[in-house]
């Protein structure tokens, strides 16, 4: 029941969609930060859903999460872990959102060692902190090696100690076995 969580930006849509598509038996719940534009959140998960046939949760408050399910904030909201059953979203205080940092850092914070994060394609640094302070939790972050836009998971793989590097395929090799 403890949730993985994903941050991504540029060329993560198409990426995030053969990742779920890729994992046949979704056992946890996924929590996503995708850069998005506020006016598009909504059409963004309605196309994830019908693309993956997961269930998509679209967080407006506080959700319990659920094996099986994936997470998306709100228009203009950042998306965060609250406590190890639970998402919140909280009003972007930042330019980019949803913040990848924020996501990373709650999941540091609540869930500690057991805290295991994705950071697939983009072109900025959010989520390099976020990273930081997972790993320095005693989680696992695992950086896509083979995105459409590297410059993001560099970035978090050469200022964060050790991170994983991965391709998508291993990533998704990777959580068909994980048992949360």
């Amino acid at each position: 029941m403890l949730p993985v969580v994903i941050g991504s930006s540029a060329g993560g849509p198409n990426t995030l969609k053969k990742l779920l598509l890729g994992i046949s038996d979704l056992r946890f719940p996924v929590v996503v930060a995708q850069h998005n534009l506020a006016s598009e959140v909504e059409n963004f998960a309605k196309w994830i859903a019908f693309e993956t046939k997961r269930k998509i949760v679209l967080v407006n408050d506080k959700e319990i999460i659920r094996d099986g399910r994936v997470y998306f904030p709100s228009k203009g909201n950042d998306i965060l872990i609250k406590g190890k059953n639970m998402v919140t979203v909280e009003k972007s205080n930042g330019a980019i959102a949803p913040s990848i940092d924020r996501l990373f850092e709650s999941a540091a914070r609540c869930l500690k060692e057991d805290a295991f994060a994705i950071v697939l394609g983009g072109l900025g640094t959010d989520g390099v902190r976020g990273a930081r302070k997972i790993v320095e939790s005693g989680g696992k972050v695992i950086v896509q090696s083979d995105p459409e836009f590297g410059y993001l998971p560099e970035m978090v793989f050469k200022n964060t100690e050790k991170v994983a590097r991965r391709s998508l395929e291993e990533i998704i090799l990777i959580l068909e076995t994980l048992v949360r």
